[in-house]
C-alpha cells in the first residue's frame, strides 16, 4: 500500500504539466496596384475672315505730253494672278491715270490640337492572417526521475548486490588461484 501512495503522489506531481497550447500566426500580405489613364484630346479652330484689299497708285505728271505718253505706254496693262481663293487683279485706268490694284485672300483657319493625359494609381493592401493552435506535451521535470530513482534505490542496491557478489567471490578465487600455482 506504501507503494501505491508514493506512485501517486509522483503522479500528482507530474500530472500538473499536461500539455501546453502552441498558437502559430502566419500572416500574408497581398498588394494590389490599380493604373487608370484618362486621355484627353481638345482641338481648336481659329478661323480668319477673308481680306478684299482694293487700292489706287497715281501716276499722273503735271505736263499733258507726259500723260499722254503713260496712257499709251499702259493701254493695254493687266496683271491677274489667282490661287485657290486667293487672287491678285492689276490694270491701268487712262482717266483716273491710276493703276488699279484688287487683292483677295480667302478666310484661313488655325487649328490647334491639344491632349492632355491623366494617370491615377491606386495601390491597395489586403492582410490574411492565419491562426493554428496545437498542443504539446511536456516533458517530466528531472525532480520526478529523482523521487521515483529514490523511491526504488533500495530495490536497485539489492538487484546490484546479488549480481556483484557472486562475481566478486568468483574473482577472489581466481586470484587466489593464480597466486598459488606461480
Amino acid at each position: 500500500m506504501k507503494n501505491i501512495i508514493y506512485i501517486l503522489i509522483a503522479i500528482c506531481f507530474s500530472s500538473c504539466l499536461g500539455t501546453k497550447e502552441i498558437s502559430k500566426t502566419d500572416t500574408n500580405t497581398k498588394q494590389s496596384d490599380k493604373t487608370e489613364i484618362n486621355n484627353d484630346k481638345k482641338s481648336e479652330v481659329n478661323t480668319n475672315q477673308a481680306i478684299d484689299d482694293k487700292f489706287n497708285i497715281p501716276v499722273r505728271s503735271n505736263d499733258e505730253a507726259v500723260n499722254e505718253a503713260i496712257r499709251k505706254a499702259f493701254r493695254d496693262f493687266g496683271y491677274n494672278k489667282q490661287s485657290g481663293s486667293n487672287s491678285t487683279n492689276m490694270t491701268f485706268d487712262p482717266d483716273l491715270m491710276a493703276f488699279k490694284i484688287a487683292n483677295y485672300i480667302g478666310e484661313t483657319q488655325n487649328k490647334t490640337d491639344t491632349s492632355t493625359s491623366d494617370t491615377k494609381i491606386e495601390k491597395s493592401f489586403e492582410q490574411i492572417t492565419d491562426e493554428y493552435l496545437s498542443k504539446k506535451m511536456k516533458l517530466i521535470p528531472w525532480w520526478v526521475y529523482v523521487i521515483v530513482g529514490l523511491y526504488f534505490l533500495p530495490k536497485i542496491i539489492e538487484g546490484v548486490t546479488a549480481i556483484v557478489n557472486p562475481v566478486s567471490s568468483l574473482v577472489v578465487k581466481l586470484k587466489k588461484g593464480n597466486t598459488i600455482g606461480s
